[in-house]
């Protein structure tokens, strides 16, 4: 996807974020701050895309918790934090 202004919104409570930076956006997923049905947009909020399915995110990781739940797709930065905190 296409630099330029970029949009995040946040699903747990419908927060958007933005305008900022495709690169703004990767610090943020790689601090573990864009969660995985967190959505993007880059067409000005008309359009919104799940953060893991812009490439540039590398939000590209499956977590499996001890209950067998699946955390993901996320990035290495959420892996950290996850290890971090047991």
């Amino acid at each position: 996807m296409a630099d330029g202004e970029w949009f995040l919104l946040k699903m747990s409570d419908r927060d958007v974020f933005g305008p900022t930076t495709l690169e703004a956006l990767r610090s943020w997923a790689s601090e573990a701050k864009i969660a995985p049905m967190d959505k993007v947009s880059n067409d000005g909020k008309h359009s919104w895309v799940r953060a893991p399915m812009v490439a540039e995110l590398q939000m590209d990781w499956l977590i499996e918790m001890p209950d067998n739940y699946l955390y993901g797709p996320t990035n290495v930065g959420t892996i950290q934090e996850f290890l971090a905190t047991g």
